[in-house]
């Protein structure tokens, strides 16, 4: 699946994982809870909690999942580039995109 926008707004259920590419120099952000994160080819794994943020770094795959029963995170683009976000989604029962509207929010 492909996505275009500026800015990307998903709320993920504990055990789901929500899949990034082609996303290099753009900022996510965990709104709410705590989100872990992968970069492809990075050793290093993350852990944001609510208000905490981390530009990716690499062209490649970036991998995030809730670490508590339910997380949000929002993932925006640089200003003046256009970037079509390959979205890889892999969720559980009860984790919102984009089958309600509180799922993922396009600006």
């Amino acid at each position: 699946m492909i996505i275009q926008c500026k800015h990307l707004h998903v709320e993920l259920k504990r055990g789901s994982t929500f899949e990034l590419a082609g996303a290099c120099g753009n900022k996510l952000t965990c709104v709410n809870g705590s989100i872990w994160i992968t970069q492809h080819q990075f050793s290093n794994d993350w852990v944001l909690q609510s208000g905490d943020c981390l530009t990716i770094e690499n062209p490649g795959k970036v991998v995030i999942s809730a670490c508590n029963d339910s997380a949000t995170f929002s993932a925006q683009q640089r200003e003046n580039e256009h970037v079509e976000w390959g979205v890889n989604q892999i969720l559980t029962p009860g984790s919102r995109f984009p089958s309600t509207p509180h799922g993922v929010k396009h600006e």
